[in-house]
């Protein structure tokens, strides 16, 4: 498990995808979270943008429900309207139904 603040990995890269990777390798405390982070890290077929919008997704779960009932999953209802749902179905990392997103690599 690792736990990281989405808002200021981005903020200090400046939206960069390398950037906000190296900081999130560095990153231990926040109020997001990932299970599994490394298998994120060895997802190498994919790109910096495909994990750090992934890292994004994972940033608007709800620790609470992950502590209480194990979800991993985010319902698509949490997807902020300026998240394009393109976004979502391009990241070879999630998959989605029609109401939830899932995340490949916290499963």
């Amino acid at each position: 498990m690792k736990k990281f603040n989405y808002e200021n990995l981005y903020i200090l890269s400046h939206g960069n995808p390398a950037l906000l990777l190296d900081y999130f390798k560095d990153s231990n405390s926040g109020n997001n979270f990932m299970v599994n982070p490394k298998a994120l890290v060895d997802a190498f077929w994919v790109t910096d943008r495909h994990k750090a919008e992934y890292i994004g997704i994972c940033a608007l779960r709800s620790y609470d429900d992950y502590l209480t009932k194990g979800i991993t999953d985010l319902s698509l209802e949490l997807i902020p309207p300026w998240v394009s749902l393109k976004v979502i179905s391009d990241n070879p990392l999630v998959q989605y139904t029609e109401t939830k997103i899932i995340l490949l690599k916290e499963i």
